[in-house]
């Protein structure tokens, strides 16, 4: 067994603790399989690489595995921590949950870093739109408010563009989109999170997209 990939630190000593003594004294009841050197770092199914340890012990050892390593060997034990987190046999505390997740949008981001999305095809898009048809757009809470806001609002005026049919020049157009970009230049858009994926997203998209979507993805 190579145990020379993890640090000499307190969390590895820790870590070897809990399995020894788990060896000695295994778990009759609620017991789970843990791998002393995990797959992804080259161990084995071996017996000698096997521990059985309660739910509680198998968190706290992937716990210590990202902290008794570094590199690439590191960040697949961030990644396999992140997975246990949103598991639901465990519950962890809102502090430890935010660290986890910090560490693992780190990582995300370092992954797609200047890598560019390919363009979307004429048949993607076709089949986009396919999927859309006679599904009807359901509003938030907030989204049905802002809508009733402004239909009182608007109630009795006539549309602003009623009976023309080029209300704008292509100059007086232009100069709308310049001063709105100026106008927006530093002003940091309002973005909602998604219950269910966690996505940052903004108030429209989580309404369209996420939410009640993505509850019947995981589902």
């Amino acid at each position: 067994m190579n145990n020379n990939i993890f640090l000499a630190n307190k969390y590895t000593k820790w870590y070897y603790i809990l399995v020894e003594h788990r060896k000695k004294f295994p778990m009759l009841k609620n017991k789970e399989k843990h791998h002393i050197i995990p797959k992804s770092l080259g161990g084995t199914n071996d017996v000698s690489n096997l521990v059985r340890l309660s739910p509680r012990e198998h968190f706290i050892c992937h716990l210590l595995l990202t902290k008794m390593l570094t590199g690439e060997n590191k960040k697949k034990m961030i990644y396999a921590f992140w997975r246990i987190c949103n598991c639901k046999k465990y519950s962890i505390n809102s502090r430890l949950y935010e660290k986890a997740r910090n560490a693992h949008s780190i990582l995300v981001s370092e992954r797609k870093k200047g890598v560019k999305r390919k363009p979307f095809s004429d048949e993607w898009r076709k089949n986009m739109s396919l999927a859309h048809v006679g599904k009807k757009i359901i509003l938030s809470q907030q989204g049905l408010e802002g809508k009733k806001i402004a239909g009182e609002k608007r109630k009795g005026q006539n549309p602003w563009n009623k009976g023309k049919s080029d209300p704008y020049s292509k100059e007086t157009l232009q100069k709308m989109s310049e001063n709105f970009s100026n106008r927006m230049k530093g002003v940091k858009k309002k973005k909602l999170e998604c219950k269910y994926c966690f996505m940052q997203v903004a108030p429209n998209i989580l309404s369209r997209f996420h939410d009640e979507n993505c509850k019947n993805k995981l589902s």
